[in-house]
């Protein structure tokens, strides 16, 4: 008889309840909002106001044939190709450069590298207009997308669509 009441005492003491799991899920809600609330990449932007600034930024679009290279005008809207988010206004279009590349001739001595310009063939260095959110750290964002010095950047003008690379970033 005493080894049946201390069975049933056991069974009783690791009874499993409702209120138990009630009270870690409520620990665990408590854990993880402190861990995010007090990370470092979390905390910052909850507690900083935004930084938003007037930037320029400038890319280039390599190998242009000429019959486009007037496509792209002043005040056209600049859209992200993958993200279809507004990235400024077109302020000013340089279409002056020729597009070149490097071609090796082989000589006696050595090899010797000379730019070979493309006559129907242009760079264009656009510049675009937009405000822009400085995030410490991380950098300049423009509708959530970064803008960088040598980031590669999918855009679609309203007659025109290319892949370009960021070369200039002023405020």
């Amino acid at each position: 008889m005493n080894q049946t009441n201390k069975k049933t005492k056991a069974k009783r003491e690791y009874k499993f309840n409702l209120v138990d799991l009630l009270l870690i899920i409520l620990c665990l809600a408590i854990v993880g909002g402190a861990v995010y609330i007090f990370s470092p990449s979390t905390s910052f932007d909850l507690f900083s106001k935004k930084e938003i600034t007037d930037i320029e930024y400038t890319i280039e679009i390599q190998g242009v044939n000429k019959e486009f290279i007037e496509t792209i005008k002043e005040n056209d809207t600049v859209i992200d190709s993958v993200t279809k988010s507004a990235l400024g206004q077109v302020v000013a279009v340089d279409y002056n450069t020729k597009y070149t590349t490097l071609s090796f001739t082989q000589s006696e001595d050595n090899n010797v590298g000379v730019l070979v310009e493309h006559p129907d063939k242009y760079n264009l260095i656009i510049t675009i207009s937009a405000q822009a959110e400085y995030k410490q750290g991380k950098g300049y964002f423009i509708n959530d997308r970064r803008i960088s010095v040598g980031g590669l950047m999918q855009l679609r003008f309203p007659n025109y669509v290319c892949e370009c690379y960021c070369i200039a970033i002023s405020i």
